[in-house]
């Protein structure tokens, strides 16, 4: 059985698989192949269970079917079965297992809870080796249309890159048009606002020297005014003492008055007649 374990060490395979001890315990190391005694230097499980041999059985796969093989033990291997008695396994013989199976390894149950197979692709070589006739040269015309459509893809998207790239330039370009229009814009507004052509410039001058004349023309108007104002209130004082004047000199003048004491037989003033 040394040379089956060295025959079952040199298996190599992607697939794995989990293991429980007992009710519980759950291993969780996976294992590509599993030889399960009591030596630890040969052993990937160890049970120190004394009926356990030192190496007492082995798991591993054969074209992704997990065996289970009894490598000539003391105690022997079982199958256990729902609802029936264990099946001992002759030494050496190989016996397929599925995922929930449990067998007996000295006193102790062990179940499979997981199997994991990869799903592998298989190589053009591969495919040719199954004596397919149309295999081989549909693999060889996909991977030419698909070559064929890569090339086609790298060179759409080179194009639509240097797209993007012309597209990005242009739109630099555009601002910076509109940067330079804009400052054109400012600079032509700003030397409108300020230009002062060889017309407006007199024109400018003489509404200076207006504005400065001008207070001058309101204070002399308004002196004028006032003195045109007093001139013909005088004028006014004036006539009207010409006016009291000449009626003045128009009245007669009152007789002369003469006091004299009142009494009975003279009531009061007397005037006198022009002739006296």
């Amino acid at each position: 059985h040394l040379e089956f374990v060295k025959k079952i060490n040199q298996i190599k395979t992607p697939n794995t698989f989990k293991l429980k001890a007992g009710q519980t315990q759950i291993i969780e190391k996976q294992y590509h192949k599993c030889i399960i005694g009591r030596q630890q230097q040969d052993c990937d499980l160890l049970n120190t269970t004394e009926s356990c041999s030192r190496i007492h059985c082995a798991l591993y796969f054969q074209e992704n079917i997990l065996i289970l093989v009894d490598l000539d033990s003391r105690a022997g291997t079982y199958l256990l079965y729902d609802n029936e008695n264990g099946e001992k396994i002759d030494p050496l013989v190989e016996k397929k297992l599925k995922l929930n199976d449990r067998f007996m390894v000295a006193e102790t149950e062990y179940t499979v809870v997981e199997i994991d197979i990869p799903v592998q692709i298989e190589k053009k070589e591969e495919i040719q080796r199954k004596q397919c006739g149309y295999c081989g040269k549909e693999v060889q015309v996909f991977k030419t249309e698909c070559q064929a459509i890569t090339d086609n893809a790298l060179q759409l998207q080179a194009e639509q890159r240097q797209k993007i790239i012309q597209c990005e330039r242009n739109e630099q370009k555009i601002d910076q048009l509109l940067t330079s229009l804009k400052q054109v814009k400012q600079s032509a507004q700003f030397f409108k606002e300020n230009q002062v052509t060889e017309e407006e410039q007199p024109k400018e001058n003489e509404e200076q020297q207006q504005v400065q004349e001008a207070p001058n023309k309101t204070d002399l108007s308004v002196l004028l005014k006032s003195q045109h104002v007093m001139i013909k209130s005088q004028a006014q004082v004036l006539g009207e003492s010409l006016k009291l004047s000449n009626f003045e000199k128009s009245q007669k003048p009152l007789k002369n008055v003469k006091q004299r004491k009142e009494t009975p037989f003279h009531p009061g003033n007397v005037y006198e007649s022009d002739d006296e």
